[in-house]
């Protein structure tokens, strides 16, 4: 209905029959050759969209005699009619043509868009602001003779005012700003959220690129992607370099917002940024809802481009927001970087760390420089000291850094550092970005005791799901369905993954015997960390290590304590017994 009402509008003379001629042979191509529907619906919704305004300013030119301001849309009209024209006589079987011409439509259709968004829209601010100028001198005029001709003045004033208030509408429909001064206020934040340049070219991200390009670009269903790995795995280096992608690019044009949430927290902030970014008029928000509301609808007008919103390093206190932001809005989609998985988000994307053919190249690159001077390990060296760093980006990053335009004798010194996991974690950076992780876990104490438990057991070795239920089931008074809370709490944060090894495997009847748990090596000296951060008699929980019958000096001073040892080997078993007087029981981790 609203094409047909559309046509006559425009019927008349010159600019509009020429922008009627155009809808008139899109609705007929629409009708009549089907191959093309998208690109032509689109290009009719954009007419008639436009034509009320169009109309509009060829008035206004005719009465300012400014014919010449709509000479370069007129040729585009012109040009549109005849690619309209040439692509209904396309047939649908010839597959050459077919995608040549439908790009031709779609840069047609950009094109006018962008002539109305930003030649119009400059002209329009021109055109404005000299029309006040003039209007400033004829007030000017005026008050030089007000005494003497009041009534005249009086009379001038209110068509100053009528003028201003056409001026006033003419305004807002070109730059889609309330005021023209805002333009100036808010064009220095403009960009705001325009991802970040990549530091460094990545290594290793090829396959999660390509997988999650998919996500974004084909697939459908999923619209809200958490991008989840511990802390230092590269989460926010894989986000950076999916918005550098010409593909994703090329279908979120200027719609690619990326905020990083830690440093906003407050939705308010969020949505103000995003208005700056788009160098709108900030509206005056009275409550977060009333923001959302207005974010919702500038992502409508910014249509029919898609628009991808990028929330990096989110943590569980931000949750709320992320559902805030759900809009049900085609081609929106929302990508979040994060150490958890949010569930009741969206789909989740596990970043793995590097195998070791990435990991040394990404090595390379930092501690190896291409000048002739620096010093360059042999290969063995070299693999030996890319293994320390667990496949974690941010440790290569870090110890490679430490070991560039270093000596031999540093090399070597350094390998001898690093040959245990533990030593990695002196490195601060390291140690502050997995270790803030953990302290997030502070407020559920026990499942920061769960993690450090985790410790407990053998390096590099799968541990049942059945054997941690049981023992925190036993160690914390819980009852089973607690004990599993634990285990999936600790999953969503990445500080363990979770291996099913049947594929019929089902949670629903409370069976994980087919479940197993793994951490990585780093996380483990982690867990082990914070269980020694404390003198052993200050400690609610202990690790020991017991070989043979070797008894640790501690257990046998005068001031013994009364320990709950509890052993839990890779066959399950599991043991329990005193030591020492009567007093105060304490859990004692222990390990063989």
């Amino acid at each position: 209905m609203a094409s047909h009402l559309a046509v006559p509008a425009l019927a008349g003379a010159g600019f509009e029959l020429l922008f009627s001629d155009l809808l008139k042979v899109v609705l007929v191509v629409l009708k009549n050759n089907s191959q093309f529907k998208p690109s032509l619906e689109r290009l009719q919704k954009m007419i008639e969209d436009m034509a009320p305004n169009i109309k509009r300013i060829e008035t206004f030119n005719s009465e300012l005699d400014q014919p010449q301001q709509l000479e370069r849309l007129q040729g585009l009209m012109s040009d549109g009619r005849d690619l309209v024209q040439k692509c209904s006589k396309i047939h649908k079987y010839n597959c050459l043509k077919r995608p040549i011409y439908n790009k031709k439509l779609l840069k047609l259709e950009k094109d006018i868009r962008d002539h109305i968004n930003i030649v119009l829209q400059l002209q329009g601010v021109a055109d404005t602001k000299e029309i006040v100028v003039k209007q400033d001198w004829t007030l000017a005029g005026v008050n030089n003779v007000f005494s003497e001709v009041k009534q005249l003045g009086n009379q001038v004033s209110f068509g100053v005012a009528q003028l201003r208030d056409d001026i006033g509408k003419l305004t807002t429909t070109l730059s889609n700003v309330d005021r023209v001064d805002s333009i100036n206020s808010n064009i220095r934040l403009a960009g705001v959220c325009s991802p970040p340049l990549l530091k460094v070219d990545p290594v290793g991200f090829e396959i999660p690129l390509s997988e999650l390009s998919i996500k974004l670009l084909k697939d459908e269903t999923s619209q809200y992607i958490v991008i989840s790995a511990p802390g230092g795995c590269g989460k926010t280096t894989l986000a950076t370099a999916l918005c550098q992608l010409e593909d994703v690019k090329d279908k979120f044009n200027s719609n690619i917002f990326f905020l990083n949430v830690p440093k906003l927290r407050n939705l308010m902030v969020i949505v103000k940024m995003i208005f700056q970014h788009k160098d709108r008029q900030l509206p005056d928000f009275q409550s977060e809802e009333d923001a959302v509301n207005h974010l919702e609808r500038l992502f409508k007008q910014i249509g029919p481009d898609p628009v991808l919103l990028v929330l990096d390093d989110v943590w569980p206190g931000s949750e709320s927001i992320l559902h805030k932001l759900k809009f049900r809005l085609e081609n929106y989609k929302i990508l979040v970087t994060s150490r958890y998985e949010f569930p009741s988000f969206g789909s989740s994307y596990k970043l793995k760390p590097l195998n070791h053919v990435d990991a040394v190249t990404f090595f390379q690159r930092i501690a190896l420089p291409r000048d002739q001077q620096s010093y360059a390990p042999d290969q063995q060296t070299l693999e030996e000291m890319v293994k320390c760093c667990r496949g974690f980006p941010l440790v290569i990053s870090v110890v490679g850094k430490s070991l560039c335009r270093k000596s031999a004798a540093e090399w070597r010194k350094r390998l001898r550092e690093c040959s245990k996991a533990a030593s990695i974690l002196t490195e601060h950076e390291v140690l502050n970005c997995l270790q803030s992780t953990v302290e997030a876990l502070n407020d559920k104490v026990v499942a920061k005791e769960c993690f450090m438990d985790l410790g407990s057991f053998p390096e590099d070795q799968r541990i049942p799901a059945t054997t941690l239920i049981d023992m925190w089931a036993e160690l914390y008074n819980l009852d089973e369905d607690e004990a599993i809370a634990n285990l999936h709490q600790l999953s969503d944060r990445n500080l363990i993954e979770v291996i099913v090894t049947r594929k019929d495997a089902n949670e629903d009847d409370g069976s994980y015997n087919e479940h197993f748990v793994t951490q990585h090596d780093l996380l483990r000296e982690l867990a082990i960390r914070e269980s020694n951060s404390k003198g052993i008699e200050h400690r609610e929980t202990s690790n020991l290590e017991i070989n043979e019958n070797k008894i640790h000096e501690w257990l046998t001073e005068e001031n013994e304590l009364s320990i709950r040892a509890n052993s839990y080997l890779s066959q399950q078993m599991k043991h329990s017994h005193q030591v020492g007087p009567q007093c105060k029981r304490r859990k004692l981790r222990s390990y063989f």
